[in-house]
C-alpha cells in the first residue's frame, strides 16, 4: 500500500552475483544418480532433447567415441528390433531387447537391465533403425522412473553410415537407406501426474 516497495527482497529474474570466495565449496549432500552424473562419467557432453521429449539423446558420433576410447563395460546397448533383424545387423556388443517386451505385465526387464537400471555410473543406449521404436521406449522407461538411458540420435542408421566397423553383420540396404523416424510425443500417463 502506498506505493512502496520492498528492496530488500531480490527480484526473482535477477540473476545474484556469485562469489568466487565459495567457488571450491560441494554440496553435502548426495542427491542420487542423475543425469548430469552419467553425462559427467561418459564425458558424453553432446547428450540434448527435442521438444516435448522427456528423455536424452546422443549423437552417433559420440557414442561411437565412448565405444572406441572406453569399450563398454558400463554401456548397456539394447537393440529394440525383432530378434530377426538383430541377428542380420546390429551394433557390436549390443544385446536384443525388442520394444514387444515393454508390453509385457511381468518380467519387463532382462537380468542385464535390472544390473544396469538407476545404477550410479551406468548407461544404456536404446536404439533400433531411426528412431521410432526407441522413442516410444524412451518415454515409456521415463514414466517408470528409469533415469540412466538415452536414445541414439538417427538410430542404427546414423551408426551404420558413419561409423560401420562398429557394426557386426551385413548392412541392408534399407537400414543405410533410413532416415530417423520419430514417433508422435507421448503424453505422460496419468498415473505419473
Amino acid at each position: 500500500p502506498g506505493g512502496k516497495r520492498d528492496h530488500g527482497t531480490p527480484s526473482p529474474t535477477k540473476t545474484l552475483k556469485r562469489n568466487p570466495r565459495y567457488d571450491n565449496v560441494q554440496a553435502k549432500t548426495d542427491s542420487g544418480n542423475n543425469m548430469k552424473r552419467v553425462e559427467e562419467r561418459f564425458g558424453l557432453s553432446s547428450f540434448r532433447y527435442k521438444r516435448a521429449e522427456l528423455f536424452a539423446r546422443v549423437k552417433a558420433d559420440k557414442l561411437a567415441e565412448q565405444m572406441e576410447m572406453y569399450g563398454l563395460e558400463d554401456v548397456l546397448l539394447l537393440d529394440l528390433r525383432e530378434k530377426s533383424e538383430y541377428d542380420d545387423f546390429h551394433i557390436q556388443g549390443a544385446l536384443n531387447y525388442p520394444a514387444c517386451m515393454m508390453s509385457r505385465s511381468m518380467y519387463q526387464f532382462t537380468p542385464e537391465i535390472l544390473h544396469f537400471k538407476n545404477k550410479e555410473g551406468k548407461l544404456m543406449v536404446l536404439y533400433d533403425v531411426g528412431e521410432k521404436l526407441s522413442a516410444a521406449v524412451g518415454t515409456n522407461w521415463y514414466e517408470k522412473g528409469i533415469e540412466n538411458f538415452v536414445v541414439l540420435s538417427g538410430g542404427l542408421a546414423a551408426l551404420a553410415r558413419s561409423h560401420p566397423h562398429l557394426t557386426a553383420g551385413e548392412a541392408p540396404t534399407a537400414v543405410l537407406a533410413a532416415r530417423p523416424q520419430t514417433a508422435s510425443p507421448a503424453k505422460p500417463s496419468r498415473a505419473g501426474r
